[in-house]
């Protein structure tokens, strides 16, 4: 596994419980979740600098969020099934987790995702 760093995310300016792996590497963003299938219902992986995600091979199904430089989600993807792809233009950063996550946790355009 490849080490990443972690933090805890602020949804819309709130501390939340959620705990966040950075990948910003290129060798960690081209793993993605490859590297973290450990990932458990309650964190997620950031990707940045990055707009397009794909999840082919993965095996299962994952949420997609793909937020601007200042945090903000510019578009969802919910349980993006195994074998597709999904982009966003202008996006700044991809944030991934277990499909069903987003929704639990009340994640949508226009919330404002940040690290802490």
């Amino acid at each position: 596994m490849i080490p990443t760093a972690r933090y805890r995310l602020h949804l819309d300016y709130h501390a939340t419980s959620i705990n966040v792996r950075v990948a910003s590497s290129f060798r960690q963003r081209a793993r993605g979740l490859f590297a973290h299938r450990d990932l458990d219902a309650e964190e997620l992986l950031l990707l940045k600098p990055c707009s397009a995600v794909h999840t082919f091979g993965l095996g299962f199904a994952i949420d997609v969020a793909f937020t601007d430089a200042a945090g903000r989600v510019l578009a969802l993807s919910a349980w993006l099934a195994p074998c597709r792809w999904v982009g966003c233009v202008g996006a700044h950063a991809a944030w991934e987790g277990r499909a069903g996550h987003f929704a639990r946790h009340g994640i949508r355009v226009g919330a404002c995702l940040q690290l802490q």
